[in-house]
């Protein structure tokens, strides 16, 4: 392990003190700590750049972006939620299916209650 000499203002020095303190160790442990989680902090960011790189060269014609601005807006990227229901295929008007069945009636007095005097 190599040393090294640092210098600080006081207020960053007694930070320091203090920090090293609740973590159990002596301040240059301390600094060497945080200077190595800095790193791998910025190892991982970087290859996280490079993963999301290479995903966008593999579709090119991606349109996420736009000089790096986001060029879809709220309403186009929900748009196929809002129009699932738009499709021909589905019948409108079709009652509970049994599963609905079995709940009519739960949540308020059926119609063949007798007691029931709205």
């Amino acid at each position: 392990m190599k040393n090294v000499t640092i210098s600080m203002d006081e207020d960053t020095l007694r930070w320091v003190r203090v920090e090293a303190a609740k973590a159990g160790k002596s301040v240059s442990r301390w600094v060497g700590a945080q200077m190595r989680n800095l790193n791998v902090e910025q190892a991982e960011k970087a290859a996280a750049s490079a993963r999301i790189e290479a995903f966008l060269d593999d579709f090119p014609g991606l349109p996420l972006s736009e000089n790096g601005k986001i060029t879809i807006d709220r309403d186009e990227m929900y748009e196929h939620l809002f129009r699932r229901y738009d499709d021909p295929a589905l019948s409108p008007g079709q009652g509970p299916s049994g599963e609905g069945a079995a709940l009519q009636g739960v949540a308020e007095p059926s119609q063949d209650d007798e007691s029931f005097d709205p």
